[in-house]
């Protein structure tokens, strides 16, 4: 999308809120998280009732382990809770000590990895029985974008693992979608604001997928939203929670 469609997409009329929270929405999260955070509005009831956990640089195993060691606690202080996870991308790629990025692995065995920790975070939350989780999908992002936003020097393996990347969160993406048809949950498609439209099929081992082209134009750094984006994914967001902790009253 370009930056015009979203702010039509912002300017429709928003829904009110009806019925009655059920659940309170927390957001365990990376920096994408904590960007959300910062455009939350003090006048929206649904913002201002999501609880914010979220760590620059997080990965999932670390999400994993704060949920195990803090989960009672979150539902001592605000009763059954509706758990959200968006991390992920400090565990695709990794920054290196000149501050560039790049990809952590070629193999797709990185993504078999996150989500053996997302089936423990699930086991962990189902142990409360009125708690839920849900997965949210991983955007796409460039690590040529954000080497050359840095002014960092652009190696050619960066436009490989660039494309490999981009498989990698698909293949991702659609595990994360059946992990949350498991718990009966749905997660917005935060790529698909990113999307121009489709180009070509290509094939990886025995795997066809749609190629997709990307305004990474939208992405501040190639990673991190720019402010009409960020808005977007909040409502989004937003209306997911609505949805999955709010009940309608009778």
């Amino acid at each position: 999308m370009t930056s015009n469609k979203l702010r039509k997409y912002l300017a429709k009329v928003q829904p009110s809120v009806h019925g009655v929270q059920r659940r309170t929405p927390l957001l365990l999260a990376d920096s994408k998280g904590s960007r959300l955070e910062r455009e939350i509005s003090p006048t929206n009831i649904i913002h201002q009732s999501i609880q914010f956990r979220c760590k620059s640089g997080a990965k999932t195993h670390e999400c994993t382990n704060w949920l195990r060691h803090h989960i009672e606690q979150e539902i001592q202080t605000h009763g059954d809770i509706h758990i959200y996870i968006w991390a992920a991308t400090c565990d695709l790629t990794h920054k290196k000590q000149d501050h560039s990025i790049e990809l952590t692995s070629e193999s797709n065995d990185i993504v078999n990895n996150i989500i053996t920790q997302y089936r423990e975070i699930a086991s962990i939350v189902n142990h409360y029985t009125s708690s839920r989780v849900t997965f949210l999908s991983i955007p796409a992002y460039s690590i040529v974008k954000y080497n050359k936003y840095n002014r960092l020097p652009i190696l050619d393996k960066y436009y490989d693992q660039d494309s490999i990347l981009l498989f990698q969160i698909h293949l991702l993406n659609e595990q994360i979608g059946e992990l949350n048809k498991l718990q009966k949950q749905t997660s917005p498609d935060f790529s698909k604001d990113l999307c121009r439209n489709p180009r070509h099929t290509t094939c990886r081992g025995q795997e066809r997928y749609t190629k997709l082209d990307y305004n990474f134009e939208l992405y501040q750094d190639g990673i991190h939203p720019r402010f009409i984006l960020n808005k977007v994914w909040l409502h989004k967001f937003a209306l997911q929670i609505q949805h999955d902790c709010w009940f309608p009253l009778d």
